[in-house]
């Protein structure tokens, strides 16, 4: 499964775009820059991937892979 989510604002700087998962990474005056890492923990747990494009022209565009669950599990 293919979850992808873009927007239109300015984008990521290119110098930051390699360091968005490490913690405490940030730009902006609020936040603590543990988004991003928490979530690729989270997607690397379920066996997944995740990456970032963010092309010079602005916007952003995170993508997030997840394999499909061969059986469903029971509650």
């Amino acid at each position: 499964m293919r979850l992808t989510i873009g927007d239109t604002g300015p984008g990521i700087p290119a110098d930051v775009l390699p360091r968005v998962f490490e913690s405490l990474c940030t730009t902006r005056n609020i936040g603590a820059g543990l988004g991003l890492p928490i979530t690729r923990q989270i997607v690397d747990r379920h066996s997944g991937t995740i990456a970032i494009e963010s092309p010079p022209e602005g916007g952003a565009t995170v993508t997030i892979w997840l394999p499909r669950q061969a059986q469903q599990v029971a509650a």
